[in-house]
């Protein structure tokens, strides 16, 4: 049994080459893992981006008349998050807000 510890509270996937079906050199095998992949990573994308919605909807009760001052990065990061199309390909990271 494995004892590798998972910071982030995240599996570890190995990666996959990121193929298409339409390719007629790829195995349908790979094709599927490479769908699988993208499509967790956009689900975690989108929950990520729930997160930080939160945060921003927190801060803003939390500070009140200050909220433009105090919640800015926040929300920054926010905006810059739903201004990238698809969501997975933002810069933005969770670590860097708190």
């Amino acid at each position: 049994m494995s004892t590798e510890k998972v910071h982030s509270g995240r599996r570890k996937y190995k990666p996959v080459p990121d193929v298409s079906r339409k390719d007629p050199n790829v195995s349908p095998f790979d094709a599927i893992l490479a769908k699988e992949q993208r499509t967790r990573e956009a689900l975690i994308a989108m929950e990520e981006t729930k997160l930080l919605a939160e945060k921003v909807k927190e801060c803003r009760r939390r500070e009140g008349v200050n909220h433009y001052e105090k919640c800015e990065q926040i929300a920054r990061a926010y905006l810059k998050r739903i201004s990238t199309p698809g969501f997975k390909d933002s810069p933005v990271e969770m670590s860097d807000i708190e």
